[in-house]
């Protein structure tokens, strides 16, 4: 085997030397990187120790190669980080043997000590995974301890090191629970990256409940955390298989993504046995603004749902109007009320960036589809326009605006 291991030729060696790439090659680095971590892993099912050393050789190569790259657009960094998690995976479950992952842990040691921009900070979080033996990582607990206790303790000069998160996770998965306690009460400043391996502790200990608890006090002295400390209770419970009780409790309260449209089809994808419309219902409910959901529930299909969101809450009349371009025809009633709805936010001088264009889009859209289904535009447009002319000194827009609600047949 060790021989198998020093003398096998990896094909992604070729490709990821010493800058290997120009600083406008992150396309060409992230399609080698996703190539080497497929290579490892087919490797990984005839030999996963050979995998192993594929995946020490790989993370050993990253900085080396990748440092000339801009990586502002942040496709690298996503590709890296899922590169080091497959790495993570081959190396916890190598089988290999003890004098081996010694040497796997001096390698990648050497690398994260070389990193410059810390691509593989994910590694020292699975420190104690990758030791494979308690032995091991209560070794290498021992062996980072001191700067751990540096950074906790010596603040007015120390300010960060690599060997915490190490320590801290070959404390946990060596088993020295009170070792781990001792050392977090030494930081005064709680910080989730360091107390994410205490409830670890307590899950393992059995104390589930514990652990939540635990995690949800830091949850107002830790804002930059939020989502990571409730993302974790929320899969704490989820793997314990209370699903009801994890949606109520959790599944709300975890932001995921930036738009509302894509946090509502997260957690549908989260939650797949919960019906997808009590989950937006649900969504509504919790929020002050319910016109913040108005495109999730236009974009889903929820049609009468979008329709109560556009009465009674603020949304864009640039987004009204095009919901209202895209029913027209299809459901007038519908394309009716968003863009009437648009024509009163114009008015109140509600949006971003709106012009005169929008107010005459709109007021033409309303027009077509109020007279289809039956309404009297006037009803809506000409207290509309008296509440502008009654204003005693109209900006240009309110005048333009005036001037087209005017030349409307009402």
């Amino acid at each position: 085997m060790a021989k198998q291991v020093a003398t096998y030729s990896w094909e992604f060696k070729r490709f990821l030397r010493t800058r290997a790439f120009k600083w406008n090659s992150s396309a060409l680095a992230c399609k080698r990187l996703a190539e080497a971590s497929k290579e490892i892993a087919a490797v990984a099912k005839k030999d996963p120790v050979l995998a192993g050393e594929g995946a020490v050789a790989l993370c050993e190569r990253l900085w080396p190669a990748l440092q000339e790259i801009d990586s502002s657009s942040g496709a690298l960094g996503n590709t890296v980080s899922n590169v080091v998690a497959d790495a993570v995976t081959v190396l916890s479950r190598a089988p290999a043997p003890e004098a081996m992952r010694r040497r796997w842990l001096d390698r990648l040691y050497e690398a994260i000590e070389e990193d410059d921009v810390d691509f593989l900070g994910s590694l020292r979080l699975h420190w104690g995974r990758i030791c494979g033996f308690p032995e091991i990582a209560s070794e290498w607990a021992d062996r980072t301890l001191r700067l751990a206790t540096a950074e906790f303790t010596e603040r007015d000069h120390f300010i960060y090191a690599n060997d915490t998160l190490i320590c801290l996770s070959s404390l946990l998965e060596s088993g020295r629970d009170a070792d781990l306690r001792a050392l977090l009460s030494l930081n005064d400043v709680a910080h989730w990256r360091n107390e994410y391996f205490w409830c670890e502790a307590l899950k393992r200990q059995g104390c589930v409940e514990d652990a939540l608890d635990y995690a949800e006090s830091l949850f107002k002295d830790s804002l930059n955390y939020q989502p990571a400390i409730t993302a974790y209770c929320e899969k704490t419970l989820i793997d314990l298989g209370r699903d009801d009780e994890v949606y109520e409790r959790y599944g709300m309260r975890h932001r995921v993504d930036s738009t509302y449209l894509n946090h509502f089809r997260a957690i549908k994808k989260r939650y797949p046995r919960r019906d997808a419309e009590g989950i937006l219902r649900d969504l509504i409910r919790l929020d002050d603004e319910p016109g913040h959901w108005f495109a999730a529930a236009f974009r889903s299909g929820y049609i009468d749902i979008a329709r109560d969101c556009a009465r009674n809450g603020m949304v864009d009349p640039k987004t009204l109007i095009r919901a209202a371009e895209a029913s027209v025809d299809e459901n007038d009633e519908f394309a009716a009320v968003v863009s009437g709805r648009a024509l009163e936010l114009l008015v109140e001088g509600y949006g971003y960036e709106v012009t005169n264009l929008d107010a005459y889009q709109a007021l033409q859209l309303f027009m077509t589809t109020a007279r289809r289904v039956g309404q009297d535009p006037g009803e809506t447009i000409r207290p509309l326009l008296a509440s502008l002319i009654a204003q005693t000194r109209p900006d240009p827009y309110t005048k333009a605006i005036i001037k087209i609600l005017s030349a409307a047949e009402v």
